[in-house]
């Protein structure tokens, strides 16, 4: 495809769109929450490698290493103030991810838009990435941020662009695995697959991260653990087994029936219409009612019947397939298995249908995208705010973290979860007290990113997800054990994925271990310590 000239707004957009975007989003929304399950978990990883700890090796993770040094620098400067600016970095890369889809979408589809269309898009588009994820940062996101840089340059005529492009898709895999599956399938797509050179650059990545992994002696830990988990077929298959994807196809396929034929103009112009208010539609519901993640399922079942309905349009085709390639690569998880973070390229691929340029929309047309846009970004303004991750709704984000929590100055939570946090940072001055280093059972990662003491079992998060090989959970027993006479072991009775709701902490093994095996010296309402 020809390179196209661009009027010089559309490049001044993009560093408008990527700085404003998200600073406003940061100023507006980064405040609100917290919650001790996973919030801090990659940070927590980041502080080990500052520490002059070897991934795998020296402590457990079940997916590559890549994430946390990318955020290393952020938890070696931040002080105090890491939670905010890692929130901030996160925004960044939603921002990015939408922008990047646009773009994609725009050369492959042969679709340009103008400035104006092309910034509604935007728009939406980040409002759809953002959805309701949780605001951390976290590998999926990292990937799927790699994978859509690496996409954008993959979809260029140049051989260089491609080839660092194709590298891109490679280092997004060591972010998470579940991005092994991007880069291939895209080549087939694009028709790359017949040059070796694009697939020397997607598998040096990972060449060298095992490369690495030997020459400094974790290499068995690293094979284990990032093997440890098996539910492909149950997370990447039967997970998609769901009646919201069901429903987003028959609805779409409704859509393109009742449009007629699709070689005629008007029909096919509303088939578009039809299948750009039906994803408008699904997505604000999802916003305003908390259900955004659900309903990326029907947002991918409706992708996927528009990728269908144009058999004969190659390009669309090609699109088509590329967002379903990564919608899916990104939702590969056991414990958040959905395609909401790439509901941004989603989006705007469905939306893509009927998007002109500004002068070939009528005054119609354009009122009626404002409207669209403003009702999409009044339900993602409500759903930030009303449908925080593990959190109570935003007016009743009353307690600052300021001084209890390390590193999360400015941060505000629920009482009930500034309780859990308050009484925690007591219990490890007990610890300090006995003249004795303390360990956390079983939740609360993000404790370890600015706490002054390193954490001494080889494990943030312990986890079943973590933890699900036994000779994952026997090193972890192992650590225990032999810390007995310089730990204290400080152990949660409530749920900290429950709160801001107080529910009895259920069964672990780890924490059953200590319970059984050691002697409580002490205990308040939230937690117990053991020696």
């Amino acid at each position: 495809m020809a390179e196209r000239t661009r009027p010089a707004s559309a490049f001044l957009g993009a560093p408008a769109f990527l700085t404003l975007v998200p600073l406003a989003a940061h100023a507006l929304l980064s405040p609100l929450g917290f919650n001790p399950t996973d919030d801090g978990f990659v940070l927590a990883y980041s502080r080990r490698i500052l520490l002059g700890q070897v991934p795998h090796r020296d402590f457990i993770m079940i997916r590559p290493a890549l994430s946390p040094l990318l955020h290393a620098p952020l938890v070696r400067w931040a002080g105090e103030n890491t939670y905010l600016l890692s929130r901030l970095v996160v925004w960044l890369e939603l921002a990015a991810i939408a922008w990047l889809w646009i773009g994609i979408i725009e050369r492959l589809a042969a679709r340009p838009w103008g400035p104006r269309a092309r910034l509604i898009l935007a728009l939406i588009a980040f409002a759809a990435t953002a959805c309701e994820f949780p605001i951390m940062a976290w590998h999926t996101i990292d990937g799927l941020f790699l994978a859509s840089a690496g996409l954008a340059l993959c979809v260029r005529d140049g051989s260089r662009a491609k080839l660092v492009g194709y590298s891109l898709t490679g280092l997004a895999c060591l972010c998470k695995q579940s991005f092994v599956f991007a880069g291939p399938l895209a080549a087939l797509v694009l028709g790359d697959a017949k040059r070796p050179r694009l697939w020397i650059a997607m598998l040096a990545p990972g060449l060298l991260y095992a490369a690495w992994a030997g020459a400094v002696g974790a290499l068995p830990d690293a094979v284990l653990q990032l093997t440890s988990q098996t539910g492909l077929l149950t997370s990447g298959l039967l997970g998609y087994l769901r009646w919201e994807v069901w429903i987003g196809a028959l609805a779409g396929v409704a859509a393109t029936r009742l449009g007629g034929e699709r070689r005629d103009e008007r029909a096919g112009h509303r088939v578009s219409l039809a299948f750009a208010v039906l994803s408008l539609l699904g997505l604000s519901i999802g916003l305003a009612t908390g259900t955004a993640l659900r309903a990326s399922f029907a947002l991918f079942g409706l992708a996927g019947a528009a990728t269908l309905a144009r058999p004969s349009d190659r390009p669309w085709r090609k699109a088509g397939l590329i967002v379903l390639i990564v919608a899916w690569s990104s939702s590969i998880s056991v414990g958040y298995n959905y395609p909401g973070l790439a509901g941004g390229a989603l989006m705007t691929l469905l939306l893509a249908r009927v998007a002109r340029r500004p002068e070939t929309c009528g005054r119609w047309a354009a009122a009626g995208a404002i409207a669209a846009l403003l009702v999409v970004l009044g339900c993602f303004g409500w759903a930030r705010t009303h449908h925080i991750y593990r959190e109570d709704i935003a007016p009743r984000l009353t307690m600052a973290l300021d001084g209890v929590l390390p590193g999360a100055r400015g941060v505000r939570t629920n009482p009930n979860t500034y309780r859990f946090l308050a009484e925690l940072e007591q219990g490890t001055k007990v610890a300090l007290r006995f003249g004795k280093s303390y360990a956390i059972l079983p939740d609360c990662p993000g404790w370890w990113v600015e706490a002054r003491q390193a954490n001494p079992l080889p494990i943030d998060w312990a986890q079943e997800i973590e933890l699900k090989r036994p000779e994952l959970m026997d090193r972890v027993i192992r650590a225990l054990d032999a810390g007995r006479d310089t730990n204290i072991v400080i152990v949660s009775k409530a749920e900290a994925r429950s709160l801001p709701k107080l529910y009895r902490l259920g069964h672990y093994d780890a924490v059953e271990h200590v319970r059984q095996r050691f002697t409580k010296i002490a205990e308040s309402d939230l937690f117990e310590l053991y020696r």
